[in-house]
Order: structure tokens, then C-alpha cells, then sequence
């Protein structure tokens, strides 16, 4: 019999350690040749069940540089195939039955000047997913990596057929690689579809190749305790530590305008507030969509007015992110603004992210002149009592201890951080 040699193709694990020992890549050899004996990394190691030996997936790193993620029988079936091209191998093995289309994914880096274009399916990403927060939304991951990382922002993409199921932006700072948004955001995590966090470790192994930058260490802060990037395994020989993040404190929404949680006493006093706020001409309620723009300014200019140098929005960067955020925000619809009015004067701003599960109390400002009219708690009550009536369950306060967020009802949620370490050299 005739050998015909065809071009090689190396089956390799991820970064992730899938099972058991550290195998090295296995490479199929020529048509025609005997098979070769499994190698030891395709062993079902002891005491794992067969199906997880078989199913538990490997990594296909085709010609063009995408990785296609197999089962272990999928595997055994590609080296008895005789066209190894990726795409007909994978045909083939989707015509034999033995994976379902949906079983294979792909993982992708996108470089930073790349970032943008994949804002109309990064979206739709993220409205397939319950559980996710406005701080993974692309209005405001864009318009913070052009303010905070320009061009030093990519990602780690996860597809099945072709079709966007998870996304990890990334940047550097100071030897570390972080999720995009690390700072002004509460929240950070993978953004993945339903159905594939079983996935998260490619995109974690995936995250060295996104780095636009050298670093020394993987720094994932405040993290969910359920995030998949807390599940997944250290890439191979890499280390981790785990440490408390900083507790957001999150309110439930229950009873009369959601605010069962609150005390009676605190209930009372937003009655009060509001009556003496209509007895005197004022109203409160939602920005028009028109008026965003203006009303972020008010934000901003208030905010200095009640905390000086000293307050978070005072940073020029921050102020001229949320002048894009904001916008950008409120044409996703993921942007409450509420407001208090004395005659025709905004003297309090209040503003929400909105997300599926809950709406995130980002930041706001009084003028102090009015101090004694209670602004801010006619606004937290305003922006509870909305979120309620649109269907969410929570009230999330985020970070910080001030006192006023206990008499709402809010307990604090722990967060983690993870810190990922490459191995020494050497």
C-alpha cells in the first residue's frame, strides 16, 4: 500500500489542565500508517467515569489558527479520517453523529483596534444573558476603553457556529492583566450565553494571546461568587490566589413601590420629603432621553458641589467617560437618570445602570443648599420604587459602606478576586 502523507495536524490541550498530568500535544500521523497506540494523555485517568473520559473536551488548533474544541471520541474518529483539513474534518465528524454542531466552539483573540466593530453581537451577547450587569454591557465597556485604554483594550471571544457566546476584554496596567472596565466599575466578569460556562477555561487560557501588552499576572477583581471565572482551572502550571473583593450591597425589592426592605422609619421620611418637595413647586422624576446629556453635566457639576476634589466624578477622565457613557447607555436603554427639580433649577441627580436582575445605583450629587429637603432620599426611593415597577427583584447599591444604604434594606453580597500567576522562569 502506497502511503500518502498529508499535512499534519496537532490535536493540543488547553492552557487549562484537562485531565489529569501535564501530556504533551498528540500529532496524527500519515494516512495508511498503523494506529498508534493512545497516548497516555488520552488514558481515562483513575476513578473518572468513562463518560467524562470521552467527553471531556480537547482542543483542535486548526491552519487558520482558530481553536475547535473536540470530545475525546470526536478525537479518535479524526485520526482514523483521511482529509484533515478543519473544516471537512469537522463536517465529517458532525455527519457521523458523534458531536452536535453546537458542541463545537471556537475561541478567537481580538486586537484593540478591532475592539469596536464587534459592538452589535457583543450586545446582543449580552441581552441573552439573565445574569449579567450593565458594567459588561459594549455601551459601557467601549466608551471606557476609549477613555481609559485606548487602543490597549482586546479580547478573548468564544463562538458556536460562528456566532458570538462569550467575550473577556482585557488591558494592561502596571504588569497585570485585567478585565477592561477595573476601576470605575463594581462589577467584573466574562460575559458567556447560557449553556456554554462550562467553556470558561478556553477563554481563560486565551486571555495571555488577547493581551495587548507583557505582563507578570492575571488580575480578575470583583468577581460574582457563581463567575465562571472563579470555576475554571489554572492554565497549566500557573498559580492562583483567592482574596475577599469589596461586598456591593444589594437591597431585595419587595412590598408597597419595593420598599418593603427598608425601615419604617426611613419609609416615612421619603413620604415627608416628597410631600414638602410638591408643597414648595418641586417634582421628581425620570430624565427625558433628550435632556442625557444635559443631565450628566448636572450630575458632574452637583457631585462637585457635595464632595469637592475629594469625589469619585471629579477626575477630568471620569467626568469626560460618563459624557460618552451616559448617551451611549441610554440608547441601549440600560440608563436611568433620575432627578430632582425646584421650579425650573435640577438640584439632585441620581444614576442607574438597569440590568436584568437588578439596577445598579452608580452615583449622584446634590447641591447642598437644598440639603435639608432630603434630595438624596427622595431619589433612592424614586429609583427603587422603578426598578421595582420594571419587573427586577433587587436594588444593587455597589461598593462602599456608607450607613444610609442599610436603612434601604441592603446587605452586603461578598465579591472575590482572583490573581493568576505565570510560572517562575527558569
Amino acid at each position: 500500500m502506497t502511503l500518502t502523507p498529508v499535512e499534519d495536524v496537532v490535536l493540543e490541550q488547553p492552557a487549562t489542565q484537562i485531565l489529569l498530568g501535564t501530556p504533551a500535544p498528540v500529532r496524527i500521523g500519515h494516512v495508511g500508517t498503523p494506529r498508534p497506540k493512545p497516548s497516555p494523555s488520552l488514558k481515562r485517568p483513575s476513578k473518572m467515569p468513562l463518560e467524562t473520559a470521552l467527553y471531556r473536551p480537547l482542543v483542535w488548533k486548526g491552519s487558520t489558527g482558530a481553536r475547535h474544541a473536540f470530545g475525546h471520541q470526536a478525537f479518535r474518529f479524526l485520526r482514523r479520517t483521511r482529509d484533515r483539513s478543519p473544516n471537512t474534518a469537522m463536517n465529517t465528524v458532525l455527519a457521523d453523529g458523534l458531536l452536535h454542531r453546537s458542541d463545537i466552539v471556537t475561541v478567537e483573540v481580538v486586537r484593540p483596534e478591532s475592539l469596536a466593530g464587534l459592538e452589535p453581537e457583543w450586545d446582543a451577547l449580552w441581552r441573552r444573558c439573565p445574569s449579567a450587569t450593565p458594567f459588561q454591557s459594549p455601551a459601557w465597556l467601549l466608551s471606557w476603553a476609549r477613555h481609559f485604554a485606548p487602543h490597549r483594550c482586546g479580547a478573548a471571544l468564544l463562538r458556536a457556529e460562528g456566532r458570538l457566546v462569550g467575550i473577556v476584554p482585557v488591558f494592561c496596567w502596571q504588569g497585570a492583566l485585567l478585565l477592561a472596565g477595573t476601576g470605575p466599575s463594581d462589577r467584573g466578569d466574562a460575559l458567556i450565553e447560557p449553556g456554554y460556562e462550562a467553556e470558561a477555561p478556553l477563554l481563560l487560557s486565551a486571555l495571555p494571546d488577547a493581551a495587548p501588552e507583557n505582563f507578570e499576572r492575571i488580575d480578575l477583581q470583583q468577581l460574582a461568587t457563581d463567575s465562571p471565572l472563579l470555576a475554571a482551572e489554572n492554565p497549566t502550571e500557573w498559580t492562583d490566589e483567592r482574596m475577599a473583593g469589596d461586598a456591593c450591597l444589594i437591597a431585595p425589592l419587595e412590598g408597597e413601590n419595593g420598599l418593603g426592605a427598608a425601615s419604617g422609619r426611613q419609609r416615612s421620611h421619603w413620604r415627608h420629603a416628597l410631600r414638602q418637595l410638591a408643597r414648595l413647586g418641586g417634582s421628581v422624576g425620570l430624565v427625558a432621553p433628550e435632556e442625557v446629556g444635559t443631565a450628566i453635566e448636572d450630575l458632574l457639576r452637583l457631585n462637585a458641589l457635595r464632595w469637592g476634589a475629594k469625589g469619585v466624578l471629579a477626575d477630568p477622565l471620569m467626568g469626560a467617560f460618563l459624557r460618552e457613557a451616559g448617551p451611549a447607555l441610554a440608547r441601549a436603554g440600560l440608563l436611568r437618570l433620575h432627578e430632582v427639580r425646584l421650579g425650573a433649577e435640577r438640584i439632585a441627580v441620581l444614576m442607574v445602570l438597569a440590568g436584568p436582575w437588578a439596577h445598579h445605583g452608580y452615583n449622584g450629587g446634590f447641591d447642598p443648599a437644598h440639603a435639608k429637603l432630603s434630595p438624596s432620599a427622595m431619589l433612592v426611593g424614586l429609583a427603587m420604587s422603578q426598578a421595582d415597577r420594571e419587573g427586577v427583584t433587587q436594588f444593587d447599591f455597589l461598593r462602599g459602606h456608607e450607613s444610609y444604604k442599610g436603612v434601604w434594606g441592603a446587605r452586603p453580597v461578598p465579591m472575590q478576586r482572583r490573581i493568576i500567576r505565570r510560572p517562575a522562569s527558569g
